[in-house]
């Protein structure tokens, strides 16, 4: 391992047991003994969180993760709606990229661009994007991504990224229109 990734995990592991140790000072968690085993929970929810969010994600070959960022049973840290699906990605404001496909049945397909990973201390709102207004009529999508927008694509629907930051974070929520059966229940 390299200095730099040794240091880097040093930190990650250093952090962790900061926050257990102020978890574990506060009067809740002396006073509460049934609250402990959900501190601890909640901690190591967290810490799979800053894995999942802020670690794994690669922008070079850029994928929505899903089963990671604010699911409602693993991942929730107590803020997800239930009604929502998320996913998170990364993507450098130095690369272009192009989002094409198809929303099916996507109410709200909200992309919510943050100028660095939560918690950076220079992370800041880049905007807000609704996939289900930008979409053509018949939900297809082409939107182009990147931190300046290419010469030539005025016409082109863009997402805007901030080009100094090599990790833009996107937030993802989405509703569906709505579930149906094919099976009817007896009266």
């Amino acid at each position: 391992m390299t200095d730099t990734l040794s240091t880097a995990f040093d930190d990650f592991e250093a952090a962790t047991a900061e926050v257990r140790t102020m978890i574990e000072a506060t009067d809740r968690f002396s006073s509460y003994p049934e609250h402990r085993v959900q501190a601890y929970a909640s901690l190591a929810e967290a810490r799979s969180m800053a894995y999942t969010m802020a670690i794994a994600p690669r922008t070079d070959v850029p994928r929505l993760h899903a089963q990671g960022s604010w699911h409602a049973t693993t991942s929730s840290l107590g803020q997800n709606c239930q009604d929502m699906r998320y996913a998170i990605v990364l993507l450098d404001g130095a690369r272009t990229y192009r989002l094409h496909g198809h929303l099916g049945a996507q109410r709200l397909a909200l992309w919510q661009v943050h100028s660095h990973t939560m918690g950076h201390p220079d992370s800041k709102e880049i905007g807000n994007y609704d996939l289900t207004e930008i979409a053509g009529p018949d939900g297809t999508v082409d939107i182009l991504i990147s931190g300046t927008r290419p010469p030539g694509d005025d016409g082109q629907p863009w997402i805007r990224l901030e080009p100094s930051s090599p990790l833009n974070f996107v937030l993802v929520r989405r509703i569906l229109n709505r579930i149906t059966s094919s099976r009817r229940r007896s009266p």
